[in-house]
């Protein structure tokens, strides 16, 4: 009898019908059972897998144990599971695989590779297994961080369950590729992979535990709001199919990325609860760790659960708790990570390293290191600490160039009769850091504290226009009065901090009329400002699901000339295509700006979302006239400027003002759009980059 399915639909359509028939024999009825057993397995509801499985006792042999051995295992209940193998020995390979497959769940990733490496031997005239024993091996080399092996690994499984028919266990592959692929450090190319593996077949409501995995590449890339609703969703199909090994850690991802403590807390003891019924102590440490960092009451027992993380290789996991406790013995044991592993676990090192430091020399050496690993989710700390060493007596120059981590000189020489202001939180509240005119300035804005900025700032996407200009005033009292008699007059360049992220500046009394350029780093706002700009070989793209958009792009193409490719010809494809050389690039399409990660914002097009890692070539101007299709284009190479709204815009009033920014563009792009935006009267679009 066969131990998989092709085609689950067809195989549970057959076994319903022997089922209900008067006519069959109970071998015949229990065979149907077993198949449904295999069916709902492969669907990924291993409750029902599991009832038709007992249903099939009556010809329990070696391929029902390796099913009821399966089943046992995606549900966490690896004893239950082993104990099934033990009746499955005549099938030794098969066994040998699933074996590994356990031993790998428990965290013991050398025998898992051993186990699984004889399987592959003794199971090559038996494609099925063999790809499973490759998929299984390929999962065990990613965690002993043997990349290149374990991707081909995943390749060759891919390709045999590819040859077999079996369309979906091919895209888990693909998907354990992107796995590998974040593990090693590259965040874009796991998400390429996670969307490939859903464009060839794979089925994320039958195998949620796939979302767990973009849930920690979105975490990785700092978007912790985007990861939590991934996980969230994980865990309610997750709970609903069974599948209790992977539902424990989506609540251990939940507790990672959680907005308050409580909810850290309450995540963090439902997976340690999980963990501990599976018998899986390395991940047991690991919730019990986040659970340590937030409450923080028993030092001692951080002690032994971080010495638990170590052992069982969760090491970033025992870090974080070192450094929560924060005695000097166990930020020394931190500190001696900052050399080696992955880009987290070396920038909680360095972190560890600034705390330690006796000077703000060392301080801020420790954390400009830290801040070279390019781990992102820790960057905001290491930032921070650095600046609280400075804050007490430091020069604004210093301060600033902290901040940039650029020349104050560069700064000065290309912002000419323009004005910086860089804005950053800390400590709950606000600064600003002004340039003009060669000179540094550090100005206190704490009065203003920044969760009232906030609130604020969500304020400005009220529809009544009263509530609007009420809240604009008194953001513009918080943020520009202060400092208003330094750029009074002059073209503005904004650095914002991420609680002003998104701010439709022109809405701000002092700010409408003014030519102003909102930048996501100094850095890129230097490197924008090499770029030139013009209006050849423009490109107007309409995307799906905007009324107006056809008629919008149609409109301008009669206008300017250029390339027009329609709502229905704006695949992901197309667009990247005609992006070479283009001057401008004009789209009106839905989208989604993530302005703590911008190369993971994205484009609605006809056949799926162009992400802003997918643009390795970039026009000098882009111009999406959709309302919050903000993509932070300035920080690649090659491109000037991009004007977006960040908040709500009705289409027709999009319309009318981006018609009018090109009537305006021989002045430059911040200052057309504030030409535009006067004669129009709608607020919300930004010009990013330098305009």
């Amino acid at each position: 009898m066969s131990d998989w399915v092709s085609d689950p639909d067809a195989t549970l359509q057959w076994a319903a019908g022997v089922l209900t028939s008067h006519r069959v024999d109970s071998g015949t009825r229990a065979r149907a059972w077993h198949a449904a057993a295999i069916a709902h397995m492969e669907r990924g509801d291993l409750a029902l897998a599991r009832r038709a499985a007992r249903h099939a006792r009556t010809v329990a042999g070696p391929e029902l144990s390796l099913v009821l051995a399966w089943i046992e295992l995606d549900a966490g209940n690896t004893r239950a599971s082993l104990r099934h193998l033990n009746a499955a020995q005549p099938h030794l390979a098969r066994t040998r695989c699933l074996r590994g497959l356990n031993l790998c769940v428990a965290g013991r990733y050398e025998p898992a590779h051993h186990e699984l490496s004889l399987a592959v031997e003794g199971l090559r005239a038996d494609r099925h297994w063999l790809a499973n024993a490759l998929n299984g091996r390929g999962v065990v080399r990613m965690h002993l961080r043997r990349f290149a092996a374990a991707d081909r690994d995943l390749a060759a499984a891919a390709q045999l369950y590819t040859t077999l028919g079996e369309r979906e266990r091919a895209a888990t592959c693909v998907h354990n590729r992107g796995c590998v692929a974040l593990q090693a450090g590259d965040v874009p190319g796991a998400l390429r992979f996670f969307d490939e593996a859903v464009t060839v077949g794979l089925q994320t409501s039958a195998r949620p535990e796939a979302l767990i995995d973009r849930a920690h590449a979105l975490l990785t890339a700092g978007l912790a709001l985007e990861a939590a609703e991934v996980l969230a969703t994980a865990a309610n199909q997750l709970g609903d199919t069974g599948r209790s090994m992977r539902l424990a850690e989506a609540w251990l991802g939940l507790a990672r990325c959680a907005r308050s403590p409580e909810l850290a807390l309450d995540a963090a003891r439902r997976a340690a609860a999980l963990f501990r019924a599976q018998r899986r102590p390395g991940w047991l440490a690991a919730a019990q760790s986040v659970e340590l960092c937030v409450t923080l009451s028993t030092p001692p027992d951080a002690r032994r659960v971080a010495g638990r993380c170590v052992r069982h290789g969760f090491l970033a996991e025992a870090a974080e708790l070192r450094l929560a406790v924060g005695t000097p013995d166990l930020l020394r044991l931190v500190e001696a990570h900052r050399r080696s592993g992955p880009p987290r676990l070396r920038a909680l090192g360095w972190l560890a390293r600034a705390r330690l430091a006796d000077c703000r020399r060392g301080v801020l050496a420790a954390c400009r290191a830290g801040l070279r690993t390019g781990a992102v989710d820790v960057a905001g700390e290491l930032v921070d600490t650095g600046l609280a060493a400075l804050l007490p007596g430091g020069s604004p120059a210093v301060i600033f160039r902290w901040l940039a981590q650029v020349a104050v000189e560069d700064v000065v020489r290309t912002l000419g009769d323009a004005a910086m202001l860089y804005y950053v939180e800390h400590d709950g509240g606000l600064f600003a850091v002004s340039v003009v005119d060669g000179r540094v300035r550090l100005h206190d804005l704490t009065t203003c504290r920044a969760h009232d900025v906030e609130a604020l700032r969500f304020g400005l996407g009220a529809r009544a226009d009263g509530v609007v200009e009420r809240v604009a005033r008194r953001l513009d009292r918080a943020l520009v009065e202060p400092v208003r008699e330094v750029v009074e007059g002059r073209p503005l360049v904004v650095v914002p901090s991420a609680v002003l992220h998104g701010l439709p500046w022109a809405a701000l009394p002092s700010c409408a009329g003014r030519a102003v350029s909102v930048a996501p780093s100094v850095a890129g706002w230097l490197r924008a400002s090499r770029v030139g700009w013009s209006m050849d070989n423009p490109v107007w793209v309409a995307g799906p699901g905007l009324r107006h958009a056809d008629r919008e792009v149609a409109a301008l193409h009669r206008r300017w000339g250029g390339t027009l490719i329609t709502s229905r010809e704006s695949t992901v494809d197309r667009v990247r295509s005609v992006l070479d050389g283009a001057g401008v690039v004009h789209i009106a399409a839905h989208g989604r700006y993530r302005p703590e990660a911008p190369l993971y914002s994205y484009l609605e097009l006809v056949d799926g979302p162009l992400y802003g890692h997918d643009l390795d070539v970039a026009p000098r101007l882009i111009v999406l006239s959709a309302c919050e299709a903000a993509l932070s284009t300035p920080l690649f190479p090659g491109t000037r400027a991009m004007i977006a709204s960040t908040v709500p815009v009705a289409d027709a009033a999009a319309v009318e003002l981006v018609s009018a920014f090109y009537e305006h563009l021989q002045h430059g792009p911040a200052e057309a759009l504030a030409r535009a935006q006067v004669g129009c009267g709608d607020r919300g679009f930004v010009c990013m980059g330098a305009g």
